[in-house]
């Protein structure tokens, strides 16, 4: 036993380097703990700064026996016993300490308070480790730390034992926290575990070790489906405006699900009165659909309106999706749908929508046509095109002759496909020259990226994503001085500038008029 005098105006860095010049500990791996006990049957406590310092000082003050309370206890603790510990934490340093250095350890004896684990060949070396929870905590604490191999390297052999999926999925996490980012392949963890650790695995290992880091990052699939209800309670409250739309079948299971931001409601009268829809398969654990609709701006941008997720493409999932659809946006005159030719989206957009142009995308007619004729290109296709965009109808007949001369059974597929709805001289509405789905396949091209995600992930994600898009949107409008979008006031800058014409007036000088005046 060893004595100190405590001074009045003690700090603690000043202690604690007078316990360490006193007790003879140096360096920076070792770290001094100070407590004192208070009662015999209390925890004790730990100074930690200052203020603590001042505090014991005030209580050995009234301890009118030299050695009989508040003596102080010095702990010396290695770098890794340093600071307790989650459970989860603990394990993760214990494993990575164990790859990084190269040797592996088995466990003695485990419990909810006890962790003792010693090397693998316990004959050989006396390295170990003892960790036990710390009273009315979660937290574990280091009691024993032998950190002195008296092993041969040779030991370890074969896949290392501490490489679980777990921490291969620990190691390789940072790599997916961009959460459209999936393309760190198993293979790349093989090879990059090998630099870092030095440590071989297989590739089933590397999947499952991929599987459980993205698990940590975006949570479990099955469990994803629970936090929906409380998600779409908060985004109603702090965006109260927004219509999230949640129903379950009789096992209280996902049926469908429904978001349209109010964002997307507010800037709805704004857009070209053209809705697009398209869908998208989901491939994460459960499946299912992605729905989207969205809509042209005043800048001919891509304006998001609304999302479903439901089981699969069937009537009965477009008609409730169409219904939510109309509750939020309503109806618009002149309105136009424009979808491929699945037959459940245009049965839900009659129902919802019966005064709406139901319109084709001509590019999944064409990718039609492309599988039924293989001649469908260079004239054919070159005929196709300008006949489905054809203004008049003049020009209309001239293509579609020049298709029946060459292929007489596309021309008679053409005219059963209905025209009214892909072709552009006989559409009933207003198209607003959107003849494709290709603004809502911009659209899928982004969410494709996220359709591996869980359904929770899914859908905050989705949030995020419209969220920073509006808020750019806006930040640019702000600088905006014309009372017209930036698109259409180029092109009539551009029109403008085509209209004028220069005139020499002298040898040096131009004289600018405009044809139009």
């Amino acid at each position: 036993m060893k004595g100190i005098l405590v001074p009045e105006t003690a700090t603690y860095v000043g202690l604690t380097e007078l316990v360490r010049s006193v007790i003879g500990i140096g360096g920076p791996d070792k770290t001094i703990v100070m407590r004192y006990g208070v009662e015999p049957r209390m925890p004790l406590v730990r100074i930690q700064c200052d203020a603590n310092i001042k505090f014991y000082i005030q209580l050995k003050k009234k301890d009118v026996h030299v050695l009989s309370k508040f003596s102080i206890t010095i702990d010396v603790l290695d770098e890794f016993a340093a600071e307790a510990m989650r459970s989860e934490l603990l394990q993760y340093h214990l494993h990575h300490d164990a790859m990084s250095k190269h040797y592996q350890f088995k466990v003695k004896r485990s419990n909810s308070t006890l962790l003792h684990v010693i090397y693998i060949d316990n004959e050989g070396c006396l390295w170990q480790l003892r960790v036990t929870r710390m009273r009315g905590s979660e937290l574990f604490v280091v009691k024993r730390y032998d950190d002195v191999h008296t092993c041969s390297i040779e030991i370890v052999q074969g896949y290392h034992r501490q490489a679980k999926s777990w921490m291969i999925g620990e190691c390789v996490k940072a790599k997916y926290l961009d959460p459209t980012n999936t393309s760190y392949r198993p293979r790349e963890i093989m090879r990059d575990m090998q630099a870092e650790f030095g440590v071989p695995f297989n590739y089933l290992r590397a999947w499952r070790g991929k599987e459980a880091a993205l698990t940590s990052l975006r949570g479990d699939d099955a469990e994803s489906y629970n936090v929906l209800p409380a998600w779409a309670e908060m985004v109603k409250r702090k965006n109260y405006a927004s219509d999230i739309h949640i129903e379950t079948d009789s096992e209280n299971c996902l049926k469908y699900f429904y978001m349209c931001l109010a964002a997307s409601k507010h800037g709805w009268p704004y857009c070209c009165p053209v809705i697009v829809v398209d869908g998208l398969a989901l491939k994460a654990r459960f499946g299912g659909m992605l729905l989207a609709v969205c809509g042209h701006d005043a800048n001919g941008s891509i304006f998001p309106l609304a999302f479903g997720i439901v089981p699969s493409k069937i009537n009965e999932s477009w008609k409730w999706f169409f219904e939510k659809l109309r509750d939020s946006i309503g109806t618009r005159g002149s309105l136009a749908i424009v979808a491929d030719r699945h037959k459940g989206i245009e049965y839900a957009a009659n129902l919802m929508y019966p005064d709406a142009a139901f319109g084709i995308c001509i590019q999944h007619l064409a990718a039609n046509l492309k599988t039924r004729y293989e001649d469908f290109k260079g004239p054919l296709k070159t005929y196709f095109d300008g006949t489905s965009r054809s203004y008049l109808l003049s020009e209309h007949h001239r293509h579609m002759e020049s298709i029946r001369s060459r292929n007489p059974d596309m021309h008679r597929y053409l005219v059963q496909a209905d025209p009214t709805k892909w072709l552009r001289a006989y559409f009933n509405g207003q198209r607003y020259a959107i003849m494709t789905t290709n603004i809502a396949e911009s659209l899928n091209s982004v969410d494709r990226k996220a359709r591996l995600m869980p359904v929770g992930f899914l859908v905050e994600w989705l949030r995020e994503l419209l969220q920073r898009w509006f808020i750019e949107r806006r930040e640019e409008a702000l600088k905006i001085t014309s009372k017209l979008a930036p698109k259409a006031e180029k092109l009539i800058r551009t029109n403008f500038l085509l209209g004028l014409t220069p005139r020499p007036a002298d040898q040096f000088e131009y004289a600018v008029t405009n044809n139009a005046a």
